[in-house]
């Protein structure tokens, strides 16, 4: 009886909870409802009967209110059998204006908040004018209107002044669609006098690249603070929210005046310079050379400069390109783009060559003008000569066989004398040079198993490698930064016995030595590190060093001993 009793008592309460689930009540208050310009109010939603967090959509208040944050709480218990629970959403709101403001209905699982009424009472205008003097932002963005894919810089300045205190963080990087925005320098924090009023400052610059003509938008940001204003006869500190204006700029398209044929390259200044090593105007044949170029573009980013294009005559030199390294500097009040490419290059025949000039078609956005920016062409002196294979002699037919080919009868022969002569397939033949070469082998062996001569214990250095890794010690002893990649190249290149391009790219197979790599071409032109050693070099190019081969004076053993 007892049992049947208890399980009515479980199953009465799950009814009554699942009833209050359906019928659950929504409940809204607001506190104060009387309020000055500029504070703030407490809306708090509850939700009663349930336990089940509901997502809330607020879109009805923005219209009035600047929603600040949002909490959220349950409850639950029973006593006595009496099972109470609810969700509870507390909302700060800060009115947008003054005057009589009603709180629409909040919808919540299926349920609305009936509407409530709020009192904004204005401020002075004297009060208000002297919290507009205290704390707010100045934003320009230059230029306006600008050229697509060029650079217009966004400032942002919050000024604020004696007795202002700034609650939340500065706004980050804005988000603008259909631009790419890169921060310029850090925050910076200065000081003012203006009208008599001492400021603080906090400066934000930021760099706007916009992808597509037409308008772009910058949207608006706010911050939260507080101010001591004075009311009546008393002082009191009262919050208020800074915010700024979309920002609307014009994207301009690329101008009819800009060649066709070429890519589009926006900038406020372009730089060109390259770097020949070793740095002089004529080279040997097979020496390796390396060709820097790099490109600085002021007002763009390294992405936007184009390739070069970089040939060389193709009679006289082999050309082999690295990949490109692009890279961005935006510590200062613009951005400049860089771009290196490096070039391994090989000469292969010599003579007087002419290396023609490099040319980069670019606007010239302060201007509004085509430029073109040249590196003159040089020309180069190669000297050495071709190595050349020597020729393969002719093959000479025993006068025997020559007239028994002869002699065979027109109907049965298959092939001319001339002909077998090209093409060595008469079986006779075949094996007559089989056996000269058999015996040939046999002969150096026997041979070479017989004298006495030292034998080597270790593999012996090729007398480049020896010559090579001298001049690489002494390059990075002086810690001669052009030198020490010359010696390095020319070290790679022995050591691989491959181009100078593919000798590099192996020993960066080593993340160390990539890393290393990068911070040398960076202190060389000048696009970032500087902080590399030549020690550090020679250690990463040590291993790669055969070790020197070691001869033994004691003649090979007997084949045979007792």
């Amino acid at each position: 009886m007892g049992r049947t009793f208890l399980n009515a008592y479980v199953f009465i309460t799950l009814v009554v909870i699942a009833n209050g689930a359906v019928h659950a009540e929504l409940r809204a208050t607001i506190t104060p409802r009387i309020v000055d310009e500029m504070e703030t109010v407490r809306l708090t939603l509850r939700a009663s009967d349930t336990r089940r967090t509901e997502k809330l959509d607020l879109t009805p208040l923005h219209a009035d209110f600047e929603v600040l944050g949002t909490q959220t709480s349950s409850r639950y218990r029973s006593i006595n059998g009496r099972v109470e629970s609810f969700v509870e959403y507390q909302i700060n709101l800060r009115p947008k204006r003054s005057g009589e403001i009603t709180i629409p209905p909040i919808d919540i699982g299926g349920e609305s908040s009936r509407p409530l009424s709020l009192t904004v009472r204005a401020l002075d205008p004297g009060v208000k004018q002297a919290i507009d003097r205290m704390v707010f932002f100045e934003t320009e963005v230059s230029p306006n209107p600008v050229y697509v894919q060029a650079q217009t810089v966004l400032t942002r300045r919050l000024f604020y002044s004696n007795g202002v205190q700034i609650y939340s963080d500065l706004p980050g990087i804005p988000e603008v669609p259909d631009a790419v925005v890169v921060p310029l320098g850090d925050t910076r924090s200065l000081n003012m006098l203006r009208d008599g009023q001492r400021y603080g400052i906090i400066e934000q610059r930021f760099a706007i690249y916009p992808e597509r003509s037409g308008t772009l938008r910058i949207p608006a940001i706010a911050v939260t603070s507080s101010v001591r204003v004075q009311s009546g006869d008393r002082i009191r500190r009262s919050g208020v929210r800074i915010g700024t204006e979309e920002i609307i700029v014009d994207v301009l398209p690329i101008p009819s005046s800009y060649p066709a044929d070429q890519p589009w390259l926006p900038a406020t200044r372009i730089r060109m310079n390259d770097t020949w090593t070793p740095d002089i105007p004529s080279y040997e044949i097979g020496d390796p050379v390396t060709r820097a170029i790099i490109v600085l573009a002021t007002g763009n980013v390294g992405s936007a400069i184009p390739p070069l294009g970089v040939t060389l005559p193709e009679s006289n030199f082999r050309l082999y390109p690295e990949t490109p390294i692009l890279q961005d500097d935006s510590s200062a009040d613009t951005v400049i783009g860089a771009r290196l490419e490096n070039f391994s290059i090989i000469p292969t025949h010599p003579g007087q060559v002419y290396v023609p000039p490099i040319e980069l078609t670019w606007w010239d956005t302060k201007n509004k003008q085509v430029r073109v920016s040249q590196l003159a062409g040089i020309t180069v002196e190669i000297s050495g000569s071709v190595a050349t294979t020597p020729p393969t002699p002719a093959l000479e037919i025993p006068t025997a066989l020559r007239s028994e080919i002869a002699s065979e009868p027109e109907s049965q022969a298959r092939f001319t004398i001339d002909e077998i002569l090209t093409s060595i397939t008469t079986s006779k033949l075949t094996l007559w040079l089989l056996g000269i070469v058999l015996f040939t082998s046999l002969g150096w062996l026997i041979t070479y198993l017989k004298i006495k001569t030292p034998f080597t214990l270790l593999p012996r250095p090729s007398s480049s490698e020896v010559s090579t890794w001298p001049r690489l010690k002494r390059a990075c002893k002086g810690d001669d930064l052009h030198e020490i990649r010359s010696s390095l190249t020319a070290f790679l290149v022995d050591h691989y016995q491959v181009p100078g391009v593919v000798a590099i790219a192996r020993f960066e197979t080593l993340p160390k030595n990539r890393e290393l790599m990068q911070r040398l071409n960076s202190a060389l032109y000048g696009t970032g590190h500087t902080n590399v050693r030549g020690r550090d070099i020679l250690a990463a190019a040590r291993p790669l060093r055969a070790p020197i081969a070691k001869t033994r004076k004691d003649p090979l053993p007997a084949l045979y001993s007792r």
